[in-house]
């Protein structure tokens, strides 16, 4: 069997996207049946943060399409897919906790980065999705240019993502931060709640591979 110069670079671009995609899937169904003891739903756990920071311009909706739980930074929209807006579990709480800290981001150059993010992301998600046909019809015609353009789209997708997975991870420690602050969780649920946010600050990480729907997972679960 003969590689193309440039399987290494799928090969590593398909791993770190399939261990996301098992980090988050393994993390949101462990907690996904465990109760919170606040007893809120994603939605109240959304609203109640904005309100306690003063945010009052922000509204919260169910979400739908592949990635149903993200921030809207154009239309200052919280967007929750219909599990984890009425779900009261730890995994739907966390969710909504890290959608909402996207929110309270305050900084100029924080809020040029979301609004970045959210004009680029289809058109990286796409790239994403494309790269499988010329991949695909490279292998079945044996051109390696066409092979390598596929790779080289789907791996400049999972390079982006990685790239802004620090902004990610941020948004998770301040999502914990301000459910431990207000209250939200207690000692016992730390742990947990903790898991599922790490889990889901590789979100977009996971959303390079086509067709899996990640964290919303209706909580089936930006």
């Amino acid at each position: 069997m003969i590689f193309h110069p440039l399987d290494i670079l799928l090969f590593s671009s398909m791993g770190i996207s399939i261990w996301a995609v098992i980090k988050i899937y393994r993390s949101i169904i462990r907690c996904r049946n465990v109760r919170s003891y606040s007893g809120f739903s994603g939605a109240e756990i959304a609203s109640q943060i904005l309100e306690r920071k003063n945010v009052r311009n922000i509204s919260i909706r169910i979400g739908r399409g592949s990635l149903p739980n993200r921030y809207d930074p154009i239309r200052k929209v919280i967007l929750l897919s219909e599990a984890v807006y009425l779900g009261k579990d730890v995994s739907s709480i966390s969710i909504a906790a890290h959608t909402a800290s996207y929110a309270l981001q305050e900084g100029a150059i924080q809020k040029l980065i979301l609004v970045f993010r959210h004009y680029l992301f289809p058109v990286v998600n796409a790239a994403s999705r494309a790269a499988a046909i010329p991949f695909i019809y490279g292998i079945w015609t044996s051109n390696s240019s066409l092979i390598g353009i596929g790779i080289v789209l789907f791996s400049a997708a999972v390079a982006f993502h990685v790239a802004i997975l620090p902004i990610e991870l941020n948004t998770s420690e301040q999502a914990f931060h301000y459910m431990v602050q207000e209250g939200f969780i207690r000692n016992l649920e730390e742990e947990n709640v903790q898991t599922v946010l790490d889990a889901i600050s590789f979100n977009y990480v996971a959303a390079a591979i086509p067709r899996i729907p990640i964290y919303n997972m209706n909580l089936n679960a930006k």
